[in-house]
């Protein structure tokens, strides 16, 4: 076997552990997701015009405050009670949320050390997202409800019976159905879980690399470390002008006697010339 080639085995082999080596001392963590969908701007903008979001390459505006707040430590800090002993530290460390292109679903994901502990944790942050931002909603609705009793209390007998006061009246019973619906969690324009049972909608992968997947990936990595140095740097691998690594290149005791004479050739006395 010729040094090359035994070059190429070492490094593959060492690659090969070295990522085997990393995986295992990392230890195994799973990633657990699930999909909510974003209220996309005020419940108050439900009965008022209000200016709307401009989408940028990052995404819709509105949808990114939403994904700041999952990963906020005051949602972190809800979420610690729904599943001790995890704490609000830890949660922040390992929770991760993202806007879909530019709608309204958000991908809310948290990686544990198994699965169970994955899809829990992610299951307890998408619930008190969508917890937080409907009562969210409901404070805003309250606000609105509140300035329009305020306003029919303003309003004199006359108009109060009459039409402008009945048109108030009816647009303050869409607002306090609206915070009934918002309430259940089921208001309009507000954020839900995408199915009926959100334990069913977790989709859980592995996070870290299989050892077999590291151990290849560590092996290609050695193989082309490998080549590039017997390509690159062959005087480390071999003599020049030897391919098995012998010592042909030594010079011979006869070249070396011829190497004497003429040294002496230099070293000799010169005779001086007749005169």
């Amino acid at each position: 076997m010729t040094r090359s080639v035994l070059v190429i085995l070492i490094l593959t082999a060492a690659g090969a552990l070295i990522a085997v080596g990393v995986v295992e001392g990392k230890g195994k963590e799973y990633r657990s997701t699930v999909q909510v969908r974003s209220a996309t701007a005020d419940a108050t903008c439900l009965y008022f015009t209000c200016p709307q979001p401009v989408s940028t390459a990052q995404g819709n505006p509105y949808v990114l405050d939403q994904v700041n707040a999952i990963l906020s430590p005051a949602l972190a800090a809800q979420v610690a009670k729904r599943v001790p002993p995890v704490t609000t530290s830890k949660l922040l460390a390992n929770v991760c949320a993202n806007e879909i292109g530019q709608s309204a679903t958000i991908n809310v994901c948290y990686t544990a050390a198994s699965p169970h502990d994955a899809e829990t944790i992610a299951s307890a942050y998408a619930k008190q997202y969508v917890t937080w931002s409907n009562q969210q909603a409901v404070t805003s609705l309250n606000g609105l409800l509140g300035s329009m009793n305020y306003t029919l209390g303003t309003l004199t007998p006359d108009a109060a019976t009459g039409l402008r006061g009945l048109d108030l009246k009816q647009q303050m019973d869409l607002v306090k159905a609206a915070i009934t619906a918002f309430k259940a969690n089921d208001g309009p324009n507000g954020a839900k879980i995408f199915g009926t049972d959100v334990n069913n909608q977790a989709r859980t992968v592995r996070s870290t690399a299989s050892p077999a997947k590291a151990g290849a990936i560590g092996a290609a990595a050695g193989l082309v470390l490998a080549i590039g140095l017997l390509l690159i740097l062959p005087p480390l691998i071999r003599r020049p002008g030897s391919d098995d690594g012998s010592d042909d290149d030594r010079p011979s005791s006869g070249t070396t006697a011829s190497s004497e004479e003429s040294l002496d050739l230099f070293t000799a006395p010169v005779d001086e010339p007749v005169r």
